[in-house]
């Protein structure tokens, strides 16, 4: 008998535990594998670049797609942007679900989880407030490439208007926040993003994607370059010749690794952080397997499963 209400004791907890499961996700996703510390380094690094070239300021965040596993993306736990050390990069899958049980990281993971869901040629993911792109942001005034640093905006960046968020079920809308912070917020804003580099966020900021960090990073900061060389050129007055390019020049503008820009700031950046390698400063990370050029990533799609661990907004 006591063997008997033994055992279903033990089957009564062992539901218990399975129901608990069940609601807080089975378990946290495994790794997608080891990281090459220069890519980690140089995650770290973009958020110190940015953050000493006000694109962020303290807000904001960027990650890397996983370069072995297209189903993970490394970003930085919650931290102030101009702070962030390689020991603070976590992992996650692209549910936004951490690696670590412990983890916490930004409320608004999901903008980099869909826009790796969706677009399996981007890397890097980069979201921001740099004034230039919360200015155009709140008009329709669309952003042109004044000069070749940012010729990889010839067709235009799109806009995503928080607004449109009350049209998710079971989403009080624009009332509530509006951050991007579900994914079917993301997932919006991903389908607004389409096929573009970038995505001006309506009374928000930017979201701004690259082949690689390095690209991503750049991008970034000629965005805010050109955001306030397009608003003084039509502040003047008159007629405007913006940047065009065509053929050959438009296929090959698209992208860069903008190497000698990245060792002059990964310089001055190493110079203020203190946990660069020696010898790092002029190296790029390139994915296994990829071919020519200085620069790389990582690549895919993917989903996943397990908790998820959130503080603060942005």
């Amino acid at each position: 008998m006591r063997g008997m209400m033994r055992l279903r004791l033990m089957s009564g907890s062992l539901a218990l535990v399975v129901g608990v499961a069940t609601v807080w996700g089975q378990a946290n996703p495994t790794s997608g594998g080891p990281v090459d510390p220069l890519l980690v380094e140089d995650l770290a690094l973009s958020y110190r670049i940015l953050t000493d070239r006000e694109i962020m300021d303290g807000l904001g965040h960027s990650s890397v797609r996983h370069p072995l596993n297209p189903n993970r993306y490394l970003i930085s736990q919650n931290r102030a942007t101009g702070l962030v050390t390689p020991k603070d990069i976590i992992e996650l899958d692209l549910d936004s679900n951490p690696v670590d049980p412990n983890a916490r990281t930004y409320s608004e993971v999901d903008i980099h989880a869909e826009i790796y869901k969706l677009r399996p040629d981007v890397n890097s993911v980069i979201h921001h407030h740099a004034p230039g792109a919360v200015s155009f942001g709140l008009g329709k005034v669309p952003m042109r490439p004044m000069n070749q640093s940012s010729r990889w905006m010839l067709d235009g960046v799109p806009f995503f208007d928080y607004r449109v968020t009350n049209r998710i079920e079971g989403d009080s809308g624009w009332e509530r926040t509006n951050l991007i912070d579900t994914p079917e917020r993301g997932r919006m804003a991903a389908q607004a993003l389409g096929g573009s580099p970038a995505l001006l966020l309506v009374d928000h900021g930017a979201v701004v994607t690259g082949q690689s960090i390095y690209e991503a990073t750049a991008r970034s900061i000629y965005m805010e370059i050109n955001a306030e060389v397009q608003t003084n050129a039509m502040l003047r007055g008159g007629e405007l010749t913006y940047y065009e390019s065509a053929g050959d020049l438009r296929v090959s503008g698209m992208h860069s690794n903008f190497a000698r820009q990245w060792d002059l700031w990964k310089t001055e950046a190493c110079a203020k952080a203190g946990f660069c390698r020696d010898g790092s400063d002029t190296t790029q990370y390139r994915r296994p397997g990829a071919q020519g050029g200085r620069g790389g990533a990582e690549g895919g799609r993917g989903g996943g499963q397990g908790g998820r661990g959130r503080v603060a907004p942005e």
